[in-house]
Parts: C-alpha cells; structure tokens; sequence
C-alpha cells in the first residue's frame, strides 16, 4: 500500500517543528495551551505540545482514558499512584502512561510533547 492509498483524498506530509514552536510565554492560571501538531487518518492517534499553570487531576475508579507518552520540556509534574508509587517527572524527563492508570498529576506548572493513543475513538 502506497502512502496515498492510506487515507483517500488526504495528502501525506511531515510535520516539523522546532524548540520554539514548543515554548510560548507562560502561561497562567488552569486554561492550558494545547497546540496538536498531527492526527492519524482514524484520529486514533495524535502528538501536541501542552503547557499549563498549575494542575492538579485526580484519576480514579475508570483510570487515565488513554495511553500516553509525555515528554517534559519545562517545569515538573509529581505523579502519585493509587498504590502510593510517586514519582517526580522534571524537564528533560519522559513518562509513559497506560490506559487505566490510577493516581492524582499535580504540578506548579509545565510543558510537554505528548504522544497520545485515544482507543475509545
């Protein structure tokens, strides 16, 4: 199967971007900057740049909805297990994180690269 035959009438191209792409100003406050830099034909799978003040997310009883790879470019986050597991994830860090997982993401505030599969789509 050719590149083209993939998906119909879309034309393939590589997305490229660069550090400064990834880092605007700050951002303050909870609204954060969400910049999705490419989507799959199936929407099943895209990559972004996500920066955001402080943050605080609780997962519980139906888990992280999707599976996720973080790359962290600025700032930290502290992921804390329901089994109690903490971990502090720093720029220059990269975390995986499966569909399911369970626990609470505080930070003071960060940005990444991320890497997510949406199954549910």
């Amino acid at each position: 199967m050719t590149p083209s035959e993939a998906v119909p009438g879309r034309v393939l191209e590589v997305a490229v971007f660069t550090s400064s792409d990834a880092l605007r100003s700050s951002v303050t406050g909870s609204a954060p900057d969400v910049r999705i830099t490419m989507t799959s034909g199936d929407r099943k799978f895209e990559t972004g740049f996500y920066q955001v003040g402080p943050e605080h997310e609780e997962y519980g009883s139906a888990g992280y909805e999707n599976d996720e790879f973080c790359y962290i470019l600025t700032g930290s986050v502290v992921l804390t297990a329901a089994n109690g597991r903490v971990d502090t994830i720093g720029a220059g860090d990269a975390v995986s994180i499966p569909r399911g997982w369970q626990g609470r993401w505080d930070s003071d505030g960060y940005t990444k690269l991320w890497v997510i599969y949406y199954a549910s789509r």
